[in-house]
């Protein structure tokens, strides 16, 4: 298929982003995203990475979006210095603590973004058989890569059948 693969340290997640980025070849951004948040909307990607471009930022992270749909833009050289520096497990597994926790090492900001409040209240992340039904419904619905803020698609959904919500509506996020 010709898609490059890497593979790194199961439980050093940080060590793993910084040994893709290497064998990536050269890249000054990097978009985390992972795999059990498949509703992240392209728009907002687009918006969060331009942001960062235009204001130099070493992190940005999303925030206004529904649970499972945030995104977060790292600068490479950040990245870098992160898995360099980082010696908190918590810091190897989940990539991000290690810059949020030092914003005297690293420009950090935040990046508001607004929804529609119905879907701004969704749970849109898998963690639960629940949560892989409602994805499954709206991906059947509304197709791959549905935008969250289209008038015309998930809050029309919503608005005809408000029922969708309630379906993985009482699971606690782990």
């Amino acid at each position: 298929m010709g898609v490059g693969v890497f593979r790194g340290d199961e439980q050093d997640v940080l060590g793993r982003f910084s040994g893709a980025l290497a064998h990536a070849g050269s890249f000054d951004t990097v978009v985390r995203l992972t795999a059990d948040n498949p509703a992240i909307d392209p728009a907002f990607i687009d918006t969060a990475v331009a942001h960062h471009l235009a204001t130099g930022a070493d992190y940005i992270h999303t925030s206004g979006l529904p649970l499972g749909t945030n995104l977060e833009v790292i600068s490479a050289q950040a990245l870098r210095r992160a898995h360099r520096e980082a010696t908190q497990p918590d810091e190897r597994e989940h990539v991000t603590p290690y810059l949020r926790r030092h914003p005297e090492l690293f420009r950090l900001e935040t990046l508001a973004l607004a929804v529609p409040p119905a879907v701004a209240a969704l749970r849109l992340t898998v963690d639960y058989p629940s949560d892989y039904a409602l994805l499954s419904l709206l991906f059947s619905h509304l197709g791959p890569g549905f935008s969250l803020t289209d008038p015309a698609g998930l809050p029309a959904l919503l608005a005809r059948h408000p029922w969708l919500a309630a379906i993985n509506g009482a699971n606690v996020q782990r």
